[in-house]
């Protein structure tokens, strides 16, 4: 049997959100930085509307998350049909893309992967497993892994 494998690519924009530009889109993703963007992020982005957030990534590779992840404010969220992306190439070391790198929500190296684990198993105690999306985030296709790697990699943390 032969697999299926579809690559989508993402763009990331630091804008302030104005409604048309975002019509075109079918899902809408946000990276917050700060405590204040996260619980926005949770409360009020997670809820339905045409500037409802979709996917919350966070920035796991970072020596330390910007804010702490409140049980209540991630529970929120994942109530409201949001869900949180978690990256697999901090846990490679690989290289994530560059337009990651230079709004600073990523970095690359041993530590990164190191961060990477720590952040990604808060995350996953904090949603009690659920709401979790497992995607690349690769800037190259050397990083990218079959499916059944991804598979292995997302039990660890369960």
């Amino acid at each position: 049997m032969i697999g299926y494998c579809r690559s989508l690519f993402t763009c990331l924009l630091q804008i302030n959100a104005s409604t048309p530009l975002f019509d075109t889109y079918d899902i809408i993703a946000l990276i917050p930085t700060t405590h204040a963007t996260f619980s926005l992020a949770c409360l009020t982005h997670s809820q339905p509307s045409p500037l409802t957030a979709h996917i919350i990534a966070l920035p796991l590779t970072l020596p330390r998350l910007p804010f702490h992840m409140k049980h209540t404010l991630v529970r929120t969220a994942i109530k409201n049909g949001s869900v949180f992306e978690i990256n697999y190439v901090g846990a490679l070391g690989g290289e994530h893309d560059s337009e990651t790198m230079q709004a600073g929500v990523a970095e690359s190296g041993a530590s990164a992967k190191r961060n990477w684990w720590a952040a990604s198993r808060e995350l996953v105690r904090v949603s009690k497993g659920k709401g979790l999306l497992l995607s690349g985030g690769v800037a190259s296709s050397g990083d990218l892994r079959a499916p059944r790697d991804i598979g292995n990699l997302y039990g660890s943390f369960l």
